[in-house]
């Protein structure tokens, strides 16, 4: 269905992709086999590629990182590349926020948000 829904892209001036750093222990409804917040680094990946968007300015949204660093203790990060500690909430969000930046080309335009979805403030 992605490549229907894609084409309204076409004319954006800007890309604005939000990622949710807290589902890096959950699979996908439609297939538990897959990791859920690597799906969301697919489907960005697929979208900085499209040629009809190809020049727009990229501003990631990071959202969910007060939710990781309550899950942690109970369910540390392990995902392949991590090397840290599982329960680190700064190398955590470091490597999964790296994870989400490795797939924008170096000479795209690039924003960066983070947003706490318990803190009213941010979300203002």
């Amino acid at each position: 269905e992605r490549r229907k829904w894609i084409q309204v892209l076409d004319g954006s001036p800007v890309l604005a992709y939000v990622v949710d750093l807290s589902c890096y222990d959950q699979s996908l409804f439609e297939d538990a086999n897959d990791n859920a917040f690597e799906e969301q680094v697919t489907v960005l990946r697929q979208l900085v590629e499209n040629e009809a968007i190809a020049e727009c300015p990229v501003h990631l949204i990071f959202t969910g990182a007060d939710v990781v660093e309550r899950k942690l203790p109970n369910a540390p990060l392990q995902m392949d590349g991590y090397e840290g500690a599982g329960d680190d909430f700064t190398a955590v969000t470091d490597f999964l926020a790296e994870r989400v930046r490795s797939v924008i080309p170096d000479d795209r335009n690039m924003l960066e948000t983070f947003v706490n979805a318990a803190d009213v403030e941010d979300a203002q």
